[in-house]
């Protein structure tokens, strides 16, 4: 198989403009806006952020979406 991203890291489909976060169990979990992003990983957060190639997508599953409620 594969080696997947550490947990805690930021992949991306460079064909798709979404962002995800890699959890524990090779999870993607898809952040929702930039808003959140930059809540959890600061301003430079889009510096964090590695293509992944699709065909190597399927190495991971779908997991919930991570959105910050801002008050």
């Amino acid at each position: 198989s594969n080696v997947t991203f550490h947990p805690g890291t930021l992949v991306k489909i460079p064909s798709i403009p979404k962002v995800y976060l890699v959890s524990d169990d090779t999870e993607l979990r898809w952040i929702t806006d930039e808003t959140t992003a930059q809540g959890l990983f600061g301003d430079g957060w889009a510096s964090l952020v590695y293509d992944v190639p699709e065909s190597l997508f399927t190495n991971y599953g779908q997991g919930d979406s991570i959105t910050l409620e801002v008050e």
